[in-house]
This record gives structure tokens, C-alpha cells and sequence, in this order.
């Protein structure tokens, strides 16, 4: 399992090619991650690592998205 650094100043697209190297390196044959289900503007700001290594990883990605309980 790969965990993100906890730098909260690193950007999405840091840690999506961070992510997509480490599962090249270490043959992985897919990578999992999290979606907080961001859209729009909020995306654009905050980035989205998930979007990042779903466009950049060379092997397959399956993304997850967040249930909100209160939707």
C-alpha cells in the first residue's frame, strides 16, 4: 500500500506521478485510490490526485468514490 506524505502543501500532481512511479517501480498490476466526489471549481483549486493517476499510470487504476452518508 502506497500513503500519500503527509506535506499538505504537495500538489496533486506531485503525488498522482509520485504514486503512478512507485506502482511502475514496484510492478504493481493496478492501483486503487480514494475520490472525494469534487467537481467543478473545487477540483480546479484543490486539485485531484485520483484524476492525476488515472491519466498518468501506465497500469490499471480503479478509483473509489466517497459515500456521503448525508446525501
Amino acid at each position: 500500500m502506497i500513503s500519500a506524505p503527509e506535506d499538505e502543501y504537495s500538489s496533486a500532481t506531485t503525488l498522482g506521478r509520485e504514486i503512478c512511479a512507485t506502482a511502475r517501480e514496484s510492478d504493481a498490476k493496478s492501483v486503487v485510490c480514494g475520490s472525494r466526489g469534487l467537481s467543478g471549481i473545487s477540483s480546479y483549486m484543490m486539485g485531484s490526485v485520483s484524476s492525476k493517476i488515472v491519466n498518468s499510470c501506465d497500469t490499471s487504476v480503479i478509483v473509489v468514490r466517497h459515500h456521503d452518508k448525508h446525501k
